[in-house]
């Protein structure tokens, strides 16, 4: 039998694998407390559960943290990227190393 933790480390892997966030994401807060009004940024709200499977380009438990890509770092909640991209996401670049 799985112990818990070990189902939580999956469950969290397997969310954060398929851009689904998910009120685990406040480890030691009281989750039941936290009322999920909706999904940001196109995000869909799962039936019966508390965690939004979000739009590409975005996570976190109601999909409003930007999931940055092309090797860009999340920072407090903004991506901050390589200098041969920009954009919201990191999402725009040049490929021969110019904007």
């Amino acid at each position: 039998m799985k112990s818990m933790s070990r189902i939580l480390r999956e469950t969290l892997l397997l969310c954060s694998l398929m851009n689904i966030g998910t009120s685990s994401d406040f480890i030691g807060a009281d989750a039941s407390s936290r009322l999920l009004q909706g999904c940001a940024n196109g995000g869909v709200l799962l039936n019966g559960t508390s965690s939004c499977l979000c739009q590409n380009h975005w996570t976190g438990y109601d999909c409003t943290l930007p999931l940055c890509i092309n090797g860009g770092t999340l920072i407090d909640n903004r991506c901050f990227c390589s200098s041969v991209f920009e954009g919201l996401h990191c999402e725009h670049g040049d490929h021969n190393g110019w904007l």
